[in-house]
């Protein structure tokens, strides 16, 4: 759950792991985290993408389970706190079990592991890590908080910020359990969205060996970048005679598994699924052969991406003016100064305003994807039912740029029409709409993108044609 998160908030996660089998979802960071679960689940059944004979089948195998193991009785009578100090060693050695048995070698291509077989005793090993928000209830987090609280004894505190410091010291404890392990030096350093640095580039060229860690690269891209630059780096690394002698270089993904999974040009990849404490432990020790990974990604990946991203749903929520305004006019903004070089958006003028009609006679409801951890928005849509006409309108539908080809389009529109489909006295469909007057229908300013458009919009079902009017609304049938 926390992996999915990242990704998609927590709402969406829930749905991921209802329809991956469980029966029960376990959420202990706070009531927020758990009222947005429910609230995912019941926005994955509003999305046709969990069905309530699903949540039938869990709730017997639950009460099933439940009448074997206790009664209301026992229930309303607990044992208290010290039962739950005596737990205690049995569920660290159950939770320590897990984790060392889901860390998953994705790929081993050069036999990197263990790095004793690349990594003489005194060489040096370099550890590049992403800035992260620590994890709730974890150690970094509880420091973070005392050094806020205390004025930090740590001059560095102040200087740096509390932002980089939190996210330097999730990992700085797995550099130094990487650094107990061996007698060379661990040189460990983090970096961001400014990219290689010569400082990372100094360090590259001076270690033996490198880890680098990523925490959805999908979702931040300059971690993407950041590691195929690296990669690249230690290619292109030679010896003292002239010989071309590639760098050991080992991936680590921290979070979602699909950073670099369909990425071959990875050598070594490894995913944790998770940073807590006790995952980054198990990760060392696979790192040094203490233990052999078990593990396995979750489910199939198809080795046609396109096939693998059409696969994806996302749920689609109904626009909240007082909740999304903001992150819509933070994606109208990125949409706009995404547009190609002299081509004028359709967006350049519009804020979120621009899609509120407020009108008797017009019924309008309009749908977002967004992040709701994050409450950033990755697609909108809007749609309109004139009464009057018997006219459904999708009046707009965009996606962020970063974040297209991943079905975020497709599933806003499934939505659209489903609701659509439902207005009393429907008679036919338009793409774009007159009222507000932001979007006509498919641009025919770029003659490319157009032919794009109307390639992606048929690719969906829909019949397709121009309206005899150049003026007017294309329509879909």
């Amino acid at each position: 759950m926390e992996a999915l998160s990242k990704n998609i908030g927590v709402g969406g996660g829930t749905v991921m792991a209802v329809n991956a089998g469980c029966d029960i979802v376990l959420l202990c960071r706070s009531y927020a985290c758990q009222q947005e679960a429910l609230y995912g689940v019941k926005l994955g059944i509003e999305n046709s993408m969990i069905t309530r004979e699903r949540i039938r089948q869990s709730l017997t195998r639950v009460l099933k389970m439940k009448s074997k193991c206790t009664s209301w009785d026992k229930a309303l009578q607990p044992h208290g706190v010290p039962l739950l100090s005596q737990l205690q060693p049995s569920h660290t050695q159950l939770s320590t079990k897990a984790y060392n048995s889901s860390i998953t070698v994705v790929r081993d291509k050069s036999r990197l592991l263990p790095l004793t077989n690349v990594l003489e005793a005194e060489e040096e090993l370099l550890l590049l890590t992403p800035l992260v928000k620590p994890p709730a209830a974890s150690a970094a987090s509880r420091a973070i908080n005392e050094y806020a609280n205390t004025g930090s004894p740590e001059p560095a505190f102040k200087d740096r910020g509390a932002s980089v410091m939190s996210g330097e010291r999730v990992f700085r404890e797995l550099g130094r359990s990487l650094a107990r392990q061996r007698s060379g030096r661990v040189l460990h350093t983090s970096y961001t969205a400014n990219g290689v640095r010569p400082q990372h580039e100094n360090l590259i060229n001076r270690a033996s060996a490198v880890i680098v860690v990523t925490a959805d690269a999908n979702r931040n891209m300059y971690q993407s970048g950041f590691t195929k630059h690296v990669a690249m780096i230690c290619t292109m690394q030679y010896s003292s005679g002239g010989e071309k002698r590639e760098k050991p270089l080992i991936v680590v993904a921290v979070s979602s598994p699909y950073d670099f999974a369909l990425d071959s040009s990875i050598g070594t990849y490894i995913c944790t699924y998770d940073f807590t404490e006790t995952a980054l432990i198990s990760l060392v020790k696979v790192l040094y052969g203490d233990i052999s990974p078990t593990g396995a990604l979750p489910g199939t990946l198809s080795t046609n991406q396109k096939s693998l991203q059409s696969k994806q749903h996302w749920l689609v929520e109904i626009f909240n003016e007082e909740r999304d305004a903001v992150s819509l006019d933070n994606l109208i903004k990125t949409i706009t100064e995404n547009a190609s070089p002299g081509q004028r958006s359709e967006l350049s003028s519009a804020s979120s305003n621009s899609f509120l009609l407020r009108q008797n006679d017009v019924l309008e409801t309009h749908f977002v994807v967004r992040n709701s951890t994050t409450q950033a928005l990755y697609g909108f849509c809007s749609t309109y039912f004139f009464k009057a006409t018997g006219t459904g309108a999708i009046g707009a539908l965009f996606v962020d740029p970063t974040r297209r080809k991943l079905s975020i389009g497709h599933s806003l529109y499934n939505r659209a029409i489903r609701t659509l489909l439902q207005r009393e006295g429907v008679k036919r469909f338009q793409l774009g709409s007159r009222l507000p007057s932001i979007f006509l229908g498919i641009p025919s300013g770029n003659s490319s993108e157009r032919k794009r458009l109307r390639a992606w919009f048929a690719n969906l079902g829909c019949k397709y044609y121009q309206s005899p009017c150049p003026m007017a609304p294309n329509l879909l049938h």
